[in-house]
């Protein structure tokens, strides 16, 4: 059986550092694109520079599919779904790649006290 992967956590609130800037020139959808890609949770895992250059060419399909008529955004449909898995932008490869999404434990929650095992057993017996 194979061994079962541990899930990497991300924090639900995305990555907060501004948007590298894109290695192309970008249009509207491209830039809109590229700055929401860049605050997703998924973003903190990029943090290789060769994420810059595919997910630029992403960005840059944004822009085409923009222009693109309607014949065109079928056959782009398939790479755009096919860059959004390769960065884990879809449910489907987040599950994949162990991805788990959650929320920083809140900095002045009240921690409930522990009780120790021995003060539970006092009363057992």
């Amino acid at each position: 059986m194979p061994a079962a992967h541990a899930a990497r956590r991300l924090p639900l609130a995305g990555r907060t550092d501004a948007a590298p800037t894109p290695p192309v020139n970008l249009g509207p959808s491209g830039w809109r694109w590229w700055r929401w890609a860049w605050a997703t949770p998924q973003a903190t895992t990029w943090t290789h520079s060769g994420f810059l250059w595919s997910l630029a060419k992403r960005a840059e399909l944004e822009d085409e599919w923009a222009r693109a008529e309607q014949y065109d955004k079928v056959k782009l449909l398939p790479l755009l779904t096919r860059l959004d898995e390769q960065f884990g932008l879809t449910p489907r490869s987040a599950a994949q790649l162990h991805l788990a999404f959650e929320d920083p434990p809140e900095p002045d929650a009240p921690v409930a006290p522990v009780t120790d095992v021995r003060d539970r057993l006092k009363g057992l017996g």
